[in-house]
């Protein structure tokens, strides 16, 4: 869940920046203009969303002997990838 979470916040930032960008771009700015905008304009945005990711990832520091189960964590997503890829 937590990675999840994560994977949906990285992606978020992704789309943000681009639509910054081109919206920059679409004003008459440079490339580097633009990137250099846009990036400032998202800065308070990343550290409140890394904020959230760490708040996200604190539970499993409580989690018991967690890293015992991440050989079984891997072996899931391995059968869930390859059984994915075999069903195409």
């Amino acid at each position: 869940m937590a990675l999840t979470i994560g994977t949906g916040f990285v992606v978020d930032d992704a789309i943000v920046m681009i639509e910054n960008i081109v919206r920059h771009m679409e004003d008459g700015e440079s490339v580097m203009e633009a990137s250099l905008k846009g990036a400032s304009e998202i800065g308070f945005t990343v550290i409140s969303l890394t904020v959230s990711l760490i708040a996200v990832f604190i539970p499993l520091c409580s989690c018991r002997d967690w890293s015992a189960d991440v050989p079984r964590i891997r072996a899931d997503l391995t059968i869930a990838v390859v059984t994915r890829q075999s069903s195409r």
